[in-house]
């Protein structure tokens, strides 16, 4: 299912974008992390939308040892909703943490004008345990 494809992409992940030693952070504790990382208290519609991300991870890149987020994803199948809802939300988490956030939708199936919309997007797509890359090449670059 979805959880297993994400499970198989994350102990894939240290290849093209985050080392194997990633920290799946709990939802509850993500509104005093933001504050804590902006210094102020969380806007209700920035605060809701980041809640609504099924699935925050923390990593370090392999190439600079940056610190990385992924904000996850997840259906069965995968539509456009979905591809906007990770692009958007990655893109709130990224402002508020001031650190890189990749976009992941993750799922069994995608449909081929999400596909697209997620190429064109920048947004990571693991499809039955498989990673690809936005740019198709693996870097997501």
């Amino acid at each position: 299912g979805g959880l297993d494809a994400l499970y198989s992409f994350l102990t894939a992940l240290d290849c093209p974008a985050l080392e194997s030693v990633l920290v799946t952070l709990p939802l509850e504790e993500l509104p005093s992390l933001l504050e804590r990382a902006t210094g102020q208290v969380i806007g209700l519609e920035d605060r809701d939308e980041v809640m609504g991300t099924d699935l925050v991870i923390r990593g370090v890149r392999p190439d600079d040892r940056s610190e990385t987020y992924l904000a996850v994803e997840i259906s069965a199948g995968i539509g456009r909703h979905g591809v906007t809802r990770a692009r958007d939300r990655a893109r709130i988490l990224q402002r508020l943490l001031s650190k890189p956030v990749l976009p992941v939708v993750a799922g069994e199936w995608i449909t081929s004008d999400a596909e697209e919309q997620a190429i064109a997007t920048q947004v990571w797509r693991v499809l039955n345990g498989r990673a690809k890359a936005p740019s198709g090449d693996g870097t997501g670059e």
